[in-house]
């Protein structure tokens, strides 16, 4: 009983993450975003997820990350980011 209201606990406060397959949009460059609700996830840490993400794809195509920006929208919930970055 304690372990299903201890992991009931935890599903409410790591809320809900959508996040995007990696898009191409142009040559060597990519997109990836993420949708967060529940309100206890900050900007850093959605954006810190997709470039950890961002690093692995290029990692995978044996290139680096090499520049990235993002964006989104902050507040309480839900929460968006998206990164456009660059596999070299």
């Amino acid at each position: 009983m304690r372990v299903s209201i201890f992991l009931a606990a935890g599903a409410l406060v790591a809320g809900c993450a959508n996040t995007s397959p990696i898009q191409p949009v142009g040559r060597d460059r990519f997109m990836i975003g993420s949708t967060v609700r529940g309100g206890f996830t900050t900007d850093a840490q959605i954006k810190s997820d997709l470039l950890e993400r961002a690093r692995a794809f290029c990692g995978k195509k044996e290139m680096v990350l090499e520049s990235s920006t993002s964006g989104g929208t902050q507040g309480w919930t839900p929460q968006t980011a998206e990164v456009l970055f660059k596999c070299e």
